[in-house]
């Protein structure tokens, strides 16, 4: 049992998991893993995921019940081929040869095809009953650490898409449902679309500054509850932060001497936890 909870953490555990910084994260760099460091780990999980049984049900890959490899390779190439166009994915299960070749693209599918169509916790050692939501859960347990250190950090969400990883202080204000009551088509609607786009793992600064501008929006859209609920100072300062900006408007006299991509972050978790807080005190009111 002690090495199953220390798999399910994911290869390489101790590893990944947070200390003290080194000399380059000291001077502002990152640890972020090489193309050949992250094909290790991924190909270590993968591998895991087979001994746990995960890739069982479908795959036909892992133990049976006598705890011993009763692989059927042939099958597993065959249904990766049929969804991926190519059985490459069964040759990279314990193979960072393999990984270290194919694209991030290519990977990124694999993995969320796992998660999506694949992935299932046996009920016990060998046996014939899954349960596809623990299995995601275990899977997830063992990739997120090796795709929180890529560049930029991703993580695999729990409705099975690779996205850009968010720092623990922000998890909540990302993932937590709006209040049922925000009004769909003007707020939840539009808030659900701005984080999907800012946090897509290729979003470039065209589709992060569009996300931005749409908190905004809704930002407007609510202007007379932000009114209500905060200083005039606050709330003109939230609205100049936009327009002032070439965030909103690409005129001649608008700002673009800013560091944009950490402008950009910040701006969003601004605008989102005032858009939060504002639906929160309409509420009580």
């Amino acid at each position: 049992m002690a090495a199953d909870a220390d798999a399910s953490r994911g290869v390489g555990a101790t590893e990944l998991d947070q200390k003290s910084p080194l000399w380059s994260e000291r001077r502002g760099g990152t640890l972020a893993l090489t193309k050949s460091g992250f094909a290790q780990l991924l190909a270590n999980a993968l591998a895991a995921s087979r001994s746990q049984g995960l890739l069982r049900q479908v795959l036909k890959l892992g133990t049976d019940v006598f705890g011993l490899y009763d692989d059927d390779w042939d099958h597993a190439k065959t249904y990766l081929a049929m969804e991926l166009g190519d059985p490459w994915g069964a040759s990279a299960i314990g193979n960072p040869e393999m990984l270290e070749v194919i694209d991030d693209d290519r990977i990124f599918d694999f993995v969320e095809l796992l998660h999506r169509d694949v992935v299932s916790l046996p009920e016990r050692e060998g046996g014939t009953v899954f349960d596809q939501t623990e299995g995601q859960a275990a899977f997830r347990g063992l990739v997120n650490p090796i795709l929180a250190r890529h560049d930029p950090a991703l993580e695999l969400s729990e409705q099975g898409q690779i996205v850009r990883g968010v720092a623990e202080p922000f998890q909540r204000l990302v993932e937590q449902p709006l209040p049922g009551d925000a009004p769909k088509k003007e707020v939840t609607e539009r808030v659900e679309d701005a984080v999907r786009h800012f946090r897509r793992r290729d979003a470039g600064p065209g589709e992060r500054r569009a996300a931005v501008r749409e908190l905004a929006d809704v930002l407007e859209f609510l202007r007379s509850d932000v009114k209500e609920h905060m200083l005039s100072e606050d709330e003109r300062a939230l609205f100049e932060l936009a327009n002032g900006y070439a965030i909103r408007h690409n005129k001649r006299e608008t700002r673009r001497d800013f560091d944009e991509p950490a402008w950009l972050a910040w701006a969003f978790y601004v605008y989102l936890a005032t858009i939060r807080v504002t639906l929160e005190l309409r509420g009580r009111s």
